[in-house]
């Protein structure tokens, strides 16, 4: 048809290109205002996953078993004045990501992602908003982390990853993988769901699982409303709950569809 022959004003055009290098990309969360763009990537190639496989068994005269990364969470950056983004930072882990999010405000930010273990990781990140004359406020990566609060958490995780090797958010494990995430800024919650119906809200400030509620399936996605208090969750069965965040434990508002016509 003629009408294909040209792009279309509505037609989506391309304007950047973001290519993870050594893995297939399973997740993507933005931060517009901080211009930042998270990647959780993991190995979709079988033949690849089973060499990982074979090179993390433990031989007879090595101490401990080698552990090969089979996935990893970017960071990137977009570049001011341009479309462009550059890579900031690469978390690497064993366990396959499924899902990732990003939170933070101010100066102290997290980067996060869902594991096939249970386990929630994650990699602190500090940014602060930038005034420009001409784009208005846009945000600068720092990779000083500095402040009370970032060194307080130094020290209450020794084990947070200086390197490629990425870290877990302590004290938070579910029974099964984790297959969504959501956040809630001004309370410092992550909001994590598992394949065993479990939904967990962990304090991010304080480093403890506040409550824990079951869902009648397991949660494949969630979004969240920060200025409604809602949570919205999908389940495997085919329904939405929402659930009021006001307080703790999280109540039950409604189900859709809620059965009523059948």
């Amino acid at each position: 048809q003629p009408a294909f022959a040209q792009p279309c004003a509505w037609e989506p055009a391309l304007v950047a290109d973001v290519r993870e290098p050594t893995f297939g990309v399973t997740a993507v969360a933005y931060a517009p205002d901080q211009g930042l763009l998270l990647l959780g990537a993991t190995d979709s190639s079988w033949a690849s996953r089973m060499d990982s496989r074979i090179t993390n068994i433990k031989l007879p005269w090595e101490p401990v078993a080698p552990a090969m990364p089979t996935s990893q969470m970017s960071l990137w950056k977009q570049v001011p004045g341009s479309l462009g983004f550059e890579l900031q930072s690469v978390s690497r882990y064993t366990a396959s990501i499924s899902c990732v999010a990003l939170s933070g405000t101010g100066e102290r930010g997290l980067c996060l992602c869902g594991l096939s273990d249970g386990t929630v990781g994650y990699k602190v990140v500090a940014w602060r908003a930038c005034a420009s004359q001409q784009e208005g406020c846009k945000s600068r990566m720092r990779h000083d982390l500095q402040g009370e609060q970032t060194q307080q958490m130094q020290q209450f995780l020794p084990t947070m990853s200086t390197g490629s090797r990425g870290g877990t958010l302590p004290l938070l494990r579910h029974a099964a993988g984790v297959t969504a995430l959501a956040v809630d800024d001004a309370e410092s919650w992550v909001i994590s769901a598992s394949k065993d119906s479990a939904l967990m809200v962990y304090d991010s400030q304080r480093f403890m699982i506040q409550c824990e509620v079951q869902t009648p399936a397991s949660i494949t996605a969630m979004h969240y409303c920060q200025v409604r208090k809602r949570l919205f969750t999908g389940l495997q069965s085919g329904r939405i709950i929402t659930w009021d965040t006001t307080a703790l434990p999280f109540r039950q508002v409604c189900v859709v569809p809620d059965g009523s016509a059948a």
